[in-house]
């Protein structure tokens, strides 16, 4: 493991976290606005102050004490080469996620990064974690196929199924085996396997979650990209704080509370009036 002078990680693991987290990589994480566009149909989010406020809920109520609470977890079970553990973290993290599209969402995120670092990595846990994966969602698909829940009269599709919940948002019944591969749960096993220190993982997924949230609000609200990036550096000393914090939280304590927020994404997924036309998927 490369080390810097002063006992830091070196350079490489650095490079890697930053390639991982960049909006470029292939994760289709550009087509989410993580719940913004409900919240802007809504007329609850107006100006960019608004947009700040609700980011900086999301990180704090959602995205630190559950998705980050899972990654620094996920870390620590990948070092112990221990997937039970990672299998655990990922369907409960998933559960916290109501809104379905969100869930899909975190799905699709974990997969494609898993996916796509697969190339990149070759490591046993890494490589056993998607077939999981993988299998839980080919198990999602061919229920999907056998139900009848796309016969709605809802002018949008279902929201795809995933191994845990059918595409009518349901329960299926519970499989140890199951990997909804959730994206903290998946970017938690690929920086150990990239050699990335956990909490750099931990801060660039908040890095990236941000960057989509803000860049979602540019094309949302009037949003400037100047504003955007002061936003961005405002958060800095709050990302430190909480990281630090959580740092040594067991995985059965994450907790997740953002209700508006969580029935706007609900409401952007169900169909109604207000929101048939809209331009990101969660």
């Amino acid at each position: 493991m490369q080390r810097g002078v002063r006992g830091d990680f070196g350079p490489a693991p650095f490079l890697a976290a930053l390639q991982i987290a960049d909006s470029f990589f292939p994760t289709g994480m550009y087509a989410h606005s993580h719940g913004l566009e409900g919240m802007v149909r809504r007329g609850l989010v107006r100006t960019a102050a608004e947009v700040e406020e609700l980011l900086v809920s999301q990180l704090a109520w959602s995205v630190l004490p559950s998705d980050g609470v899972a990654l620094l977890n996920a870390h620590r079970a990948a070092a112990e080469g221990d997937l039970p553990t990672v299998l655990e973290i990922d369907r409960l993290l998933h559960a916290l996620k109501l809104p379905a599209e969100l869930r899909a969402a975190s799905s699709q995120h974990g997969r494609r990064l898993l996916q796509e670092t697969a190339p990149l990595v070759s490591h046993p846990l890494h490589a056993a974690y998607l077939a999981r994966v993988d299998a839980t969602k080919e198990a999602g698909i061919r229920r999907l196929g056998d139900s009848n829940v796309g016969e709605t009269s809802s002018p949008n599709p279902p929201i795809p199924a995933d191994g845990l919940f059918d595409g009518a948002g349901r329960r299926n019944g519970s499989n140890r085996r199951e990997a909804p591969g959730c994206g903290a749960v998946a970017m938690g096993v690929v920086s150990h396997c990239l050699e990335i220190p956990a909490e750099w993982a931990l801060l660039a997924y908040c890095h990236s979650y941000s960057v989509g949230v803000l860049s979602a609000g540019v094309r949302l609200v009037p949003v400037t990209h100047r504003q955007a990036q002061d936003i961005l550096h405002r958060l800095q000393p709050l990302l430190l704080e909480a990281v630090r914090q959580i740092s040594q939280r067991p995985w059965p304590e994450m907790t997740s509370f953002t209700p508006e927020l969580d029935i706007a994404s609900m409401r952007h997924e169900g169909g109604h009036q207000a929101d048939d036309l809209r331009m990101f998927a969660s």
